[in-house]
């Protein structure tokens, strides 16, 4: 008695279906929560990169701020130095034309 044997063909059941499902299901979901991953980090990334950026902005323009303040006070000890050199030559020129006169401008003393 020789039984043959027929080779069953496996035949894809709701079950092996579904834990295939499932599997992809997984794997996605996987490769989902790693591309959020990437966006969240690179959200991070282009926030510091920003608030950095912003920081230096700020920082140049405290510095720029700082340059003309101390700009502005050198040219005003500049204009006041040939305002009284200015001043002091007028005065001279005065004085000399006044005693090309025979005049004088006689000073209090204390």
């Amino acid at each position: 008695m020789c039984e043959t044997t027929k080779t069953r063909t496996h035949k894809p059941t709701r079950v092996d279906d579904t834990l295939k499902r499932e599997a992809d299901i997984k794997d996605i979901e996987e490769s989902l929560a790693s591309w959020k991953r990437f966006v969240v980090q690179n959200k991070i990334q282009r926030q510091q990169e920003v608030s950095s950026k912003w920081k230096i902005y700020e920082l140049q323009l405290k510095t720029i701020d700082r340059e003309v303040k101390l700009a502005a006070q050198a040219i005003l000890l500049v204009r006041r130095a040939a305002m009284k050199e200015l001043l002091e030559t007028e005065y001279q020129q005065f004085l000399e034309e006044l005693s090309q006169m025979g005049k004088v401008i006689y000073k209090d003393r204390l």
